[in-house]
């Protein structure tokens, strides 16, 4: 009920001052966010244009097939398997379009998608990996 209320009024214009830890209720709740570091701030603006600075680097992919030879391709850092397909972290944007011709080589697929980061990879990418 607390998520909708705010939803209500952020839709409604009402600016509404939220303080968390939790990078995954920036996302769904915020539109504009200012990320601090020790009293500074690291990061601020539209959460939609500061995504967009930071490179898309994790691919899924999933079929009702085994995908051979992902790790093989050049660009691909890893390939973790999951019940649901695979998730596979690239090297650029623009390895994604290899990786899907590669798994389209196979056979047709369930899913593709080339994921934006989260707010929370993005969160360690600009203040280290050393969160105190």
């Amino acid at each position: 009920m607390l998520k909708s209320t705010v939803k209500e009024l952020r839709d409604n214009g009402t600016s509404i001052l939220f303080s968390t830890h939790r990078m995954e209720h920036v996302e769904e709740l915020c539109r504009n966010i200012t990320i601090l570091h020790k009293g500074e701030a690291v990061l601020q603006g539209n959460l939609k244009e500061i995504k967009k600075q930071f490179p898309r680097e994790r691919v899924i992919v999933s079929a009702d097939h085994p995908i051979e030879g992902l790790d093989s391709i050049p660009g691909v850092r890893s390939v973790v398997q999951h019940e649901s397909g695979y998730e596979l972290l690239i090297d650029h944007p623009e390895t994604a379009q290899a990786v899907l011709r590669h798994a389209m080589s196979q056979g047709d697929l369930n899913r593709f998608q080339l994921m934006e980061p989260t707010l929370n990879e993005i969160f360690i990418r600009s203040v280290g990996d050393h969160i105190e």
